[in-house]
């Protein structure tokens, strides 16, 4: 009998449209740094390798440098208040 394997949840892009929205209504900027003007990352509150799902309440504009930084804890508080987009 074969066994059953463990795979991974399937990651999906982001809707790019519906990303530049969640991007402004952030600042339009890395909510880590507060860099502006720098190209933006879809970073995850939960690493999607460890489980985090790939939904927009998972998901948070980061810089470069601090997505690869994206492991010490960071909350979704710099996020517009109760994380509402529209």
């Amino acid at each position: 009998m074969p066994k059953p394997t463990t795979a991974k949840p399937k990651r999906f892009l982001l809707d790019d449209y519906l990303w530049s929205i969640f991007v402004e209504a952030c600042g339009s900027k890395c909510i880590a740094c507060k860099a502006p003007g720098v190209p933006l990352q879809r970073g995850h509150v939960q690493r999607h390798a460890d489980g985090g799902p790939v939904t927009i309440e998972n998901m948070m504009p980061l810089c470069a440098p601090c997505n690869g930084k994206n492991n010490q804890g960071w909350t979704t508080t710099a996020r517009p208040i109760g994380g509402q987009i529209f």
